[in-house]
């Protein structure tokens, strides 16, 4: 249970430094040239890729550790 409330805790802190680079980066207009095309955002869709890693991972480990609760605890978020 706590490499799983690790691996959630890391994926939110990426996630979140992710997010203020990125408003930190539309605030201030920054723009990046790459062969002669203006490429819109520094941000991409593959900085997420990490966070996605550990919050899987986190759900893993989660259902790896005790399969009960991990079933008790869908069942009450679907009934």
């Amino acid at each position: 249970m706590d490499r799983m409330f690790k691996c959630f805790a890391i994926g939110l802190i990426l996630i979140f430094v992710i997010q203020v680079l990125h408003f930190f980066a539309v605030l201030s207009d920054t723009t990046f040239i790459r062969n002669g095309e203006v490429v819109a955002s520094p941000i991409n869709f593959t900085y997420f890729i990490i966070p996605t890693i550990f919050f899987s991972s986190g759900i893993i480990i989660f259902y790896l550790s005790d399969k009960s609760s991990f079933k008790s605890f869908f069942s009450k978020l679907i009934p």
